[in-house]
């Protein structure tokens, strides 16, 4: 079976996508699974953008497609394996090769028996994740760099699983404060 990118919540598919993965991708996989970055915005991160104290990326208004700066949180497990890294005295690129590796990755995909699923697949990954998690909508687009809501929401897929959960509104335990407000005004 392979990846559905519908049900992108699925770590076991991605931790076996992980496992096959060189060490010269490693880094930039895990990236994009968790944090709704691009795959040139995790290939070019230079040290000076990651705030270990405050536990965030930031990136520059340079360093986005839509030319507006942003602010990511790190997941732990990013934070983890960033401070793991060996880092220059001086700064730099994270990453030391920042063209990607196209090929290392497809084998990987298809070691893990993915099939089509590509490293953009990822991105999608990390906002359905974040969405899945309880995170309002604008704070994901916020942080995925989406300016229109349009765009946001070719990300997000609702599966069937995630509809027959829906929540249903209980008058006994709600007070509708519309009518509370209104029941003081006479005809």
């Amino acid at each position: 079976m392979g990846f559905d990118p519908k049900l992108n919540y699925q770590t076991v598919e991605f931790e076996r996508l992980y496992e096959c993965c060189p060490a010269s991708i490693k880094g930039p996989v895990l990236i994009a699974f968790y944090l709704p970055m691009r795959r040139a915005e995790i290939l070019n991160m230079q040290w000076e953008e990651i705030d270990f104290v405050h536990e965030f990326l930031r990136l520059g208004r340079d360093r986005t497609k839509n030319k507006e700066g942003r602010v990511i949180p790190l997941h732990p497990r990013i934070k983890e394996y960033l401070q793991g890294l060996p880092r220059p005295i001086h700064g730099g690129y994270v990453f030391e090769l920042r063209k990607w590796k196209r090929k290392a990755y497809l084998k990987a995909v298809k070691e893990a028996g993915l099939g089509d699923f590509t490293f953009h697949d990822l991105r999608h990954c990390a906002i359905n994740n974040l969405r899945l998690a309880g995170n309002d909508h604008f704070l994901i687009k916020q942080m995925s760099g989406h300016k229109t809501d349009s765009a946001f929401r070719r990300y997000n897929l609702v599966t069937e699983e995630e509809i027959s959960r829906v929540k249903w509104y209980e008058e006994e335990k709600n007070v509708d404060t519309y009518m509370d407000t209104n029941s003081t005004i006479k005809d």
